[in-house]
């Protein structure tokens, strides 16, 4: 792994996979025609509230949602997990504390897995579990407690590298 973290840490590469993170979180995922809100942006769900939400979709909705979860929804974690990754690892103020530079590939990891689940439930709906749905949304939580700690970790880090920096600079005027 220590090779994908070479390659993350690069200005290029956490450039545009920050750009790819923010264009398809901010433009393109919000204005996917699947005629409601995506399950995988609920912080859960209960039986009740996915088989709403599919239904509401309506069979249209349900097919581009499949494309998207197997195009877009998988090029998604790629670029955040390596914008993430990245940011942790090139501000890491202690050598140690770049192992933090695993949780945004966790995320992904079960973001994939949350994929897969909805991808399934889509395909089969009406035919869908209690048990399929109770996965797909720990899948989910996890997902985002995961998102939330490598975010807060990438923040801190570059807040602490700059504040560094800052006063560095101050020190030397």
């Amino acid at each position: 792994m220590t090779g994908f973290f070479r390659f993350a840490v690069r200005t290029p590469v956490l450039i545009a996979s920050l750009i790819g993170t923010l264009v398809l979180l901010l433009l393109v995922f919000p204005n996917l025609p699947v005629g409601g809100p995506t399950l995988d942006t609920q912080i859960r769900y209960d039986f009740a509230h996915a088989h709403a939400l599919l239904e509401h979709y309506g069979e249209a909705g349900r097919r581009m949602y499949v494309r998207a979860s197997l195009t877009l929804d998988t090029i998604l974690p790629m670029f955040y997990a390596t914008c993430f990754s990245g940011l942790i690892c090139r501000f890491s103020p202690l050598p140690g504390l770049r192992r933090c530079a695993y949780l945004p590939i966790l995320t992904a990891l079960f973001d994939l897995g949350e994929n897969a689940q909805v991808m399934a439930m889509l395909i089969q709906y009406p035919d869908i579990s209690e048990w399929q749905v109770q996965c797909a949304s720990a899948f989910t939580q996890i997902k985002w407690l995961l998102a939330a700690l490598s975010i807060l970790c990438a923040a801190v880090f570059v807040m602490s590298a700059a504040i560094v920096r800052i006063a560095a600079r101050m020190h030397t005027i």
